[in-house]
């Protein structure tokens, strides 16, 4: 399981991976040269995929095929200008009630 938390100012995550049982440590997110934050939950080579997808532009037509309604991984994106959106499979990007 993973944990992310966003307080409307501050995005984190926690640090733990496991693969075949075994637990390592690693990072979850990154920051962007614009000042976005990008934190993932679920396959950790999925998410990293992911935020390379975003970072390179996000466009829908080179979706990463290893990201579908079965297997997915969440993508949390936070602005900074405290927007916070989430994406995952086929859901697209989804806003969060309390973001502006």
């Amino acid at each position: 399981m993973s944990v992310i938390v966003w307080d409307g100012r501050t995005l984190a995550a926690d640090k733990q991976a496991t693969n075949s049982g075994l637990r390592r440590t690693t990072s979850k997110m990154r920051r962007l040269s614009d000042g976005t934050v990008l934190a993932w939950s679920g396959d950790e080579g999925v998410g990293r995929i992911l935020a390379a997808w975003y970072e390179a532009g996000a466009d829908t037509r080179n979706w990463p095929a290893c990201q579908d309604k079965d297997h997915w991984t969440l993508l949390v994106i936070a602005k900074p200008d405290g927007h916070l959106r989430h994406m995952r499979a086929d859901f697209g990007f989804l806003r969060e009630p309390n973001a502006r």
